[in-house]
């Protein structure tokens, strides 16, 4: 699933619903389920009143499927939907009302949509397994969906990144584990009470076994003078000290490498090149708010510039200024920081360093908010 280019097309997606359909596990009215159609579609993700609202994914029995963020039973916010045509179309963007309305090829490894440390969360491993369910401190903990690059999938209940509790396995191969499980082993079936034992394949997690071949680990922290502090620090030398590896599915006008550090509770941190030079970073960004309501991205959007605007900044003073936007299709709210006074024995490249906070209403009209630390002297 990576490498994936949008095709400038739209697609109007409906949903078939029969009279037989039932929920199959979980919580299919308010909470997170799996719903299984006649017709063989199944949706595992987030209900709201008896209809798909929230995060999910949706498997058309014809291969294709759609994981993303859903509203009243229609696609609707950020997703990606892949086809099972011959032409593989491949949809990437802001959906609405069904219809892929923006164009926006966010696919990379990691938490790609949600929370991925304690919420809903999708997650994608550069092996092209996609995990998308409950997290609890960065750990597939409560019920979700795991569907290994060949075919193989998983739906119910996990335990600190295990298959654990009741649960549904099929492998590429047809084998069908429908029962209970413990650590990885597949214990008893629904109607037996007898252990058979059964081992199924484990399930990789961030920062685990599956994970040792990255050549960086990531180091959390808990408010944003700390965070800051430690990036602006990497700034003059094109933020080396904060650099992991070079992510190998980045755009052909960029180069994206991953952070190191991040926000506790955040989502995924990287770092960008400018246009001139492709070879260093200029720009390193963590998104800290995603899909959160006005109030919600708002009250952490006050809190996390009065908290900047206190922080011992070693290399020098910092000036604020903050700007709105609105049209008809989104807003925004940016406060920006510039040096104001270099302190003595500090590089001058800091005259170039700018960070700002900034509060956008994506498509689906809720709430990101994302810090910058930019090298503005390419824009």
């Amino acid at each position: 699933m990576k490498n994936l280019i949008c095709p400038l097309v739209v697609l109007l997606i409906a949903f078939n619903i029969t009279a037989k359909a039932q929920c199959i596990s979980g919580n299919c009215t308010d909470g997170i389920g799996t719903y299984l159609w006649d017709s063989g579609d199944e949706y595992t993700g987030e209900w709201n009143n008896g209809s798909r609202t929230g995060i999910g994914v949706y498997d058309w029995k014809d291969g294709s499927y759609y994981y993303g963020y859903f509203k009243d039973g229609k696609l609707d916010g950020k997703g990606v939907y892949i086809g099972n045509d011959d032409a593989k179309t491949t949809l990437i963007g802001y959906f609405r009302d069904g219809s892929l309305k923006e164009k926006d090829n966010f696919v990379e490894t990691g938490c790609i949509i949600g929370n991925c440390d304690n919420g809903i969360g999708v997650y994608l491993w550069e092996s092209d397994d996609v995990y998308i369910g409950e997290w609890k401190y960065g750990n597939r903990t409560g019920y979700g969906r795991y569907d290994w690059k060949d075919g193989s999938f998983y739906t119910g209940y996990f335990k600190e990144g295990k298959l654990d509790g009741r649960g549904y396995y099929e492998s590429n191969e047809n084998k069908i584990m429908d029962g209970y499980f413990e650590n990885n082993s597949f214990i008893r079936s629904a109607d037996d009470k007898t252990s058979s034992g059964s081992s199924v394949s484990s399930a990789a997690k961030p920062g685990g076994a599956a994970a040792a071949a990255s050549s960086y680990s990531v180091e959390t922290y808990d408010d944003i003078c700390s965070l800051l502090r430690t990036v602006i620090k990497s700034f003059p030398n094109d933020f080396d000290g904060v650099k992991g590896n070079k992510d190998e599915d980045g755009s052909i006008i960029l180069t994206f490498w991953n952070s190191t550090v991040k926000l506790s509770g955040s989502g995924d941190a990287d770092l960008s090149s400018g246009i001139t030079d492709l070879t260093s970073p200029n720009w390193w960004s963590n998104k800290l708010v995603e899909g959160a309501s006005l109030s919600d991205a708002r009250a952490k959007y006050d809190q996390y510039v009065s908290q900047f605007k206190a922080c011992n900044n070693s290399c020098c003073m910092m000036s604020s200024s903050t700007d709105h936007k609105t049209d008809k299709d989104n807003e925004t709210y940016t406060t920006t920081f510039k040096v104001s006074n270099l302190n003595s024995g500090f590089s001058s490249n800091y005259n170039n360093m700018e960070v700002n906070f900034e509060l956008k209403q994506n498509y689906s009209k809720t709430w990101d908010l994302t810090v910058n630390v930019i090298d503005n002297s390419e824009y």
